[in-house]
């Protein structure tokens, strides 16, 4: 019998997940790509929502800026203390060309 990969992408395939070996493949060589040269996001430019602490969003606002990105975060809590936690992770992450702008959204309203 055919063993199945222990991690693979996926694709719908009759009702059920099939093995999809060229996008795994291409993932894995996107993820070797990015291990050997690293990541760039230069001159690309970021809405993101969900940055708050602890957050996934906020590990991905780093890797952004991280990489260069001009990054536009939402927030539904623009006080002094929030504003202040951005400017620490962008004194932290920014590198050179990157950029933050925090904006104050409350999509629930």
């Amino acid at each position: 019998a055919k063993r199945q990969p222990l991690l693979f992408i996926g694709k719908p395939d009759h009702g059920h997940w099939a093995v999809s070996i060229s996008r795994t493949e291409t993932y894995f060589a996107a993820l070797d790509d990015a291990a050997r040269f690293g990541l760039s996001f230069a001159g690309r430019t970021v809405l993101i929502t969900g940055t708050g602490r602890g957050s996934i969003g906020a590990d991905v606002l780093r890797g952004l800026l991280m990489g260069g990105a001009r990054v536009i975060a939402t927030t539904s809590s623009y006080s002094r203390d929030t504003c202040e936690y951005y400017r620490r992770m962008y004194e932290e992450a920014g590198s050179r060309g990157s950029c933050l702008v925090l904006v104050p959204c409350n999509q629930a309203s």
